[in-house]
């Protein structure tokens, strides 16, 4: 289950996975650069959006971790870029 959590001056998401841990994905406010840390505060995978200003979300993927799988990773990935779209498009026709 992937969940956004609020924070201040931070992106930050949590992922709970079925017995396998729990991940912290965070990222400072304005970088598109991301770290996903395991339970013990390791950093297990990095990833970074590489995508022009009009293009479709693209991302770098490094994975360090043994219990998540690239592909799972993907889909963790495309559906935290869901979620801040989904904010910035309710905080775009909020302001209007």
């Amino acid at each position: 289950m992937l969940r956004y959590r609020f924070s201040f001056f931070t992106k930050k998401f949590t992922y709970e996975t079925n017995g396998r841990g729990n991940y912290v994905i965070m990222s400072p406010a304005f970088s598109k650069e991301y770290a996903i840390s395991d339970e013990s505060g390791a950093i297990v995978v990095r990833f970074e959006q590489v995508n022009s200003w009009f293009s479709s979300g693209a991302f770098l993927l490094n994975n360090e971790c043994e219990y998540l799988d690239t592909y799972e990773l993907v889909a963790v990935i495309m559906g935290m870029h869901a979620i801040q779209k989904r904010h910035r498009s309710a905080a775009n026709s909020a302001s209007n």
